[in-house]
């Protein structure tokens, strides 16, 4: 829910309704492009390299985003949970960690938002 309400705060979002109502498109306004979320869990491990990605400082974020050579090994049922909006063009990238814990997934980190470049460096990620 904090993903969603973040995410439309930003002004380079729209939201327009679907045909009677039905539905919504997200656009990334800058370019157009429709962005679609989606989540990705991981187990401890792998979470907890996600984390330090994702709380680096942004120089160092990059950084550790360039060393990463490949996707993040997700898995089926993990401790870590990624929700991920991203735009089909990889211009725009929305990412929020959550960690399960006692029934309930608790923010590891608040939503973190990137354009250009940096988005599509993390989209190669995620």
């Amino acid at each position: 829910m904090e993903m969603a309400t973040v995410l439309f705060s930003n002004p380079n979002i729209s939201v327009s309704k679907g045909f009677l109502g039905m539905g919504s498109k997200v656009k990334y306004q800058p370019t157009g492009s429709v962005v679609n979320g989606y989540y990705k869990e991981y187990k401890e491990e792998i979470g907890k390299q996600v984390e330090n990605l994702l709380t680096a400082a942004p120089e160092k974020m990059r950084e550790l985003a360039k060393r990463q050579t490949a996707p993040f090994d997700t898995a089926q049922y993990g401790q870590y949970r990624l929700a991920v909006c991203v735009s089909d063009d990889k211009q725009f990238i929305a990412l929020q960690l959550t960690h399960y814990d006692n029934l309930l997934y608790h923010p590891i980190t608040s939503v973190k938002m990137f354009e250009g470049e940096d988005a599509k460096l993390m989209a190669t990620l995620f």
